[in-house]
């Protein structure tokens, strides 16, 4: 949970450029749902491209995302399925650094 503590991703939602998907699970002690919907409402904010949250069922609590998988195949077969819709379609441009001409030989 520290590390989520330290991440600025307001700082770096910019750098995000795929759709997002999220599924917490609701026991997760270490990623409650809470910190999704936080990173939800920021990277909205930023014009990223963001599904609403599917939260997992179940008691064990960061393992539900392996246990109770099978609670989310329809949500990401759906989310898969989707046209690709990137963040610098929505007007959020990517910013890229220019490319090293470094060969190693």
């Amino acid at each position: 949970v520290n590390a989520y503590a330290n991440y600025d991703l307001e700082a770096k939602a910019d750098r995000i450029k795929a759709h997002v998907l999220m599924i917490p699970a609701s026991s997760d002690q270490l990623f409650p749902p809470s910190m999704s919907e936080r990173s939800l409402q920021v990277l909205q904010s930023k014009g990223v491209p963001v599904e609403p949250i599917f939260i997992l069922q179940g008691r064990g609590g960061h393992l539900d995302g392996i246990t109770q998988i099978s609670q989310i195949h329809d949500v990401v077969i759906k989310f898969l399925s989707k046209p690709i819709s990137l963040a610098s379609d929505s007007g959020n441009k990517p910013k890229r650094k220019p490319k090293s001409k470094t060969y190693n030989r």
